[in-house]
């Protein structure tokens, strides 16, 4: 299996928008839930890419 750096940019991308979304949208209802939400969701979006890095260089050394 050939991995690349965009198997997964439609996701990190989505993940993006939806969390930047929910910051807006908890800084204009000024819900702090909200933007906390927001925060885990665009970590979940930043974690799968450095997932993928990190898998794809553990298998180029074998």
């Amino acid at each position: 299996m050939k991995l690349n750096n965009r198997e997964f940019l439609n996701w990190k991308t989505r993940l993006f928008v939806i969390g930047s979304s929910l910051a807006l949208g908890g800084m204009f209802l000024e819900k702090s839930w909200l933007s906390l939400t927001a925060l885990f969701v665009l970590t979940i979006g930043y974690g799968v890419g450095y997932y993928r890095y990190e898998y794809r260089h553990r298998r180029e050394d074998q």
